[in-house]
């Protein structure tokens, strides 16, 4: 069962796909959340989202993005939730919260049949909320001196169906699910 407590003091927002003008507003938020909370340099945060940003969402308020978080392509029934990032000034309001069921509710359009999170000491009692169970022992990161939670759950279309109607009972919250207009749809490819 998923815990919604966090959803009570939930910000009136915006949660939609990432967009390339959004990289400055996610290193903004990098910046504000600190290395020391983030479990590894802001130059390790930086070559993650050149890699994966196509596969963000955004939480924004009035317009600002306020926090990213991300989801990997399913690989042997496999999607890792990645890239955790919520602005100081909006932690223990239900953003990271809404992010994470966005991500599980988005889950139902891929082959999947297991979630999986690498989390930190920080993260992890966050994502056991979800039913998040660790695999095995911590591990130790050699780089980041935290230790990894590596965690993972089942996935049923029934947890994809519960997440999308959370979502969709709050008057506070839009969900947009179209990203930018592709700019090559048009173009002659010649075949």
């Amino acid at each position: 069962m998923i815990d919604v407590r966090p959803l009570m003091n939930l910000p009136s927002m915006t949660i939609r796909p990432y967009r390339h003008d959004d990289y400055e507003h996610a290193y903004r938020v990098i910046r504000e959340i600190g290395t020391s909370q983030l479990g590894r340099n802001l130059r390790a945060w930086d070559e993650v989202f050149m890699d994966l940003s196509s596969f963000m969402w955004v939480a924004s308020v009035d317009d600002r993005p306020i926090a990213f978080a991300g989801m990997s392509l399913p690989s042997d029934g496999l999607i890792y939730l990645h890239t955790d990032l919520v602005s100081p000034a909006f932690q223990r309001r239900g953003v990271g919260t809404v992010l994470t069921l966005t991500r599980i509710a988005a889950s139902s359009d891929a082959e999947t049949d297991r979630i999986g999170v690498l989390a930190t000491e920080l993260s992890a009692s966050f994502y056991s909320r979800f039913g998040f169970k660790e695999e095995a022992h911590p591990e130790l990161d050699p780089f980041t001196e935290f230790r990894i939670h590596r965690m993972s759950m089942p996935y049923t279309s029934v947890l994809g169906q519960t997440a999308n109607s959370l979502l969709n009972g709050f008057e506070s919250l839009s969900l947009e699910t179209s990203s930018d207009p592709d700019p090559f749809e048009d173009e002659d490819t010649g075949q």
